[in-house]
């Protein structure tokens, strides 16, 4: 995990460049940590144990995460080839020799809906917890002090009253002209003010890893959906991994 020595030394360094008002004097781009270090207000906002585990949260949170979102991705992409090649040819009209930047990425609507589409059928995180501090109402169930919360968003994201045909995977869901979704019938990365403080960053690295492996490689995969043995763990897996195929693109 991250060593409060290294955020004591990078305070020490921060407050040296900057001036008495913690301003950056630079232009350049600033790490996490930097820009933690900026908002803590001389720890009466955040204090170097809570600018730890913000950094600890970026750094290693993500990582399982991530790696299992891309894995699901492949996965589902090599039981629907034909995505694939949705995915690269759009890539190519779209964007063509251009480099991949957070300002062209979002055109991409294609490798937007296949990834959005495995986040339905296979959460990454499928059980999200809310600890209960103020009893509230839910549905006319009073909910105590005290009780924890758990949403199975493996069991939400297949709810037929808004994802017809819920098994079948089917990006076309999430293009500009598919379904209206009801607020929190749909949250990969939780919602609300407890919300994944990363979603926008793993999507990015998703997406990235993603196209990159399909502009180089077909990827085919060996297990049937009815194959699957799953396992709500941190994260949500199969019990004998995933067996993937790559082939080289001629």
């Amino acid at each position: 995990m991250y060593n409060l020595q290294v955020i004591v030394e990078r305070k020490a360094q921060w407050k040296f460049k900057c001036d008495n008002n913690y301003n950056d004097a630079t232009k350049k781009r600033r790490a996490l940590l930097d820009l933690l270090l900026e908002i803590s207000d001389s720890g009466t906002v955040l204090s170097d144990e809570d600018i730890r585990e913000e950094v600890n949260t970026f750094m290693y949170a993500g990582h399982d995460t991530m790696a299992t979102s891309i894995s699901w991705t492949l996965y589902v992409l090599g039981r629907h080839p034909e995505y694939q090649e949705k995915i690269v040819d759009e890539y190519n009209d779209v964007l063509g020799n251009d480099e991949i930047t957070l300002e062209n990425i979002h055109k991409l609507t294609w490798l937007d809906a296949c990834i959005k589409e495995q986040w339905r059928l296979y959460p990454v995180v499928p059980l999200i917890a809310r600890q209960i501090y103020t009893p509230i109402e839910i549905i006319g169930n009073q909910i105590p002090s005290g009780s924890t919360v758990l949403i199975n968003s493996y069991l939400l994201h297949r709810d037929a009253r808004h994802f017809p045909e819920p098994e079948i995977y089917r990006p076309e869901r999430f293009l500009s002209d598919g379904l209206k979704l009801p607020p929190y019938a749909f949250i990969p990365f939780s919602a609300g003010s407890r919300n994944c403080i990363g979603w926008k960053f793993a999507t990015l690295v998703i997406k990235v890893a993603v196209l990159n492996v399909l502009k180089a490689y077909r990827v085919e995969a060996f297990d049937r959906e009815d194959q699957l043995r799953l396992i709500s763990e941190l994260v949500l897996v199969n019990a004998n991994g995933l067996r993937l195929k790559i082939t080289p693109r001629e």
